[in-house]
This record gives structure tokens, C-alpha cells and sequence, in this order.
């Protein structure tokens, strides 16, 4: 009877038609490792953070020098747009390199222009006179301003 359950195991074996062979000893299995593959090196993401410039001021009034509160301000084709606070200031952040012009608009003003560009990571503070639009008369644009490297 003894013998039953080992002939059974010894079928089952035979039987599954498994090809595979018990390895000699354990150390052959130690010294015999998986391949290697290897993956050329990937580029690490820079952030687009790092591609930034920034640039902020404050857009007053020409005459008064008052505070001009929620003007507009488009960088390029609206890349970017930021509004003033009650202050006046704006703080608005986008892609340094080539030269972009800025508008900057409030009801009742003539828009201002400025045009530059700025590297990466550079900090300007760039202040705008917007003169009020006199009904009955042309506006009086102001010249346009460049800022930043060339």
C-alpha cells in the first residue's frame, strides 16, 4: 500500500510533461543569474517652472499717479494675463526667451505697450502710466517701453 501513493506521484509528474530538471546542487543555482538587460539613460523632466521669468509693477493713473485698480495686463497673444489689485501692483509669471510685447488696458485709458523679453529665472519690475481718454479728443498713447536683454 505504501507503494500506491508514490507511483501516483511519480505519474502526475510524468504526466503534467514538465521537461524540467532538478538542478545538480544548490550551488549551481547560486552562480547562474537572470540576464541583464540595459536601458539607455532617460533625460530627467525639467519643470517648466524653471523656463520662467517674472515680471511685476504697478499701473497708476499718468496725471494723479492713483492707483489703477483691476487693469489688464495680456503678455503675447494671451500667453498670460494678470489684473492689478487695489494697489495697482501685478505680479504675473510667464515663459522666458523670445521678445513678447505687453498690453496693458483700463476702461477709460489709453492702452500701454511694452515689449522686451527676459531669460529664465530673471525678476523685473516694470511700472506703466496709463492717460486718461478725453471725450472729444485723440488719446495720447505713451511711447512704448522695452525692457530685458535683445
Amino acid at each position: 500500500m505504501r507503494r500506491t501513493p508514490i507511483l501516483l506521484g511519480v505519474l502526475l509528474l510524468v504526466g503534467c510533461g514538465s521537461s524540467r530538471t532538478a538542478p545538480a546542487s544548490p550551488r549551481a543555482t547560486a552562480t547562474q543569474r537572470p540576464p541583464v538587460f540595459h536601458r539607455a539613460p532617460t533625460a530627467t523632466p525639467i519643470p517648466a517652472s524653471s523656463f520662467t521669468a517674472t515680471l511685476s509693477g504697478r499701473v497708476v493713473d499718468a496725471a494723479t499717479g492713483a492707483p489703477l485698480h483691476l487693469a489688464l495686463l495680456v503678455v503675447g497673444s494671451g500667453l498670460k494675463m494678470a489684473r492689478t489689485d487695489a494697489r495697482g501692483s501685478y505680479s504675473v509669471r510667464f515663459p522666458a526667451g523670445p521678445a513678447v510685447p505687453i498690453f496693458v488696458t483700463q476702461t477709460g485709458y489709453a492702452e500701454a505697450l511694452a515689449m522686451g523679453a527676459l531669460r529664465p529665472h530673471q525678476k523685473l519690475t516694470l511700472n506703466f502710466r496709463l492717460h486718461r481718454i478725453v471725450p472729444g479728443t485723440p488719446p495720447v498713447p505713451g511711447a512704448p517701453i522695452t525692457f530685458g536683454h535683445t
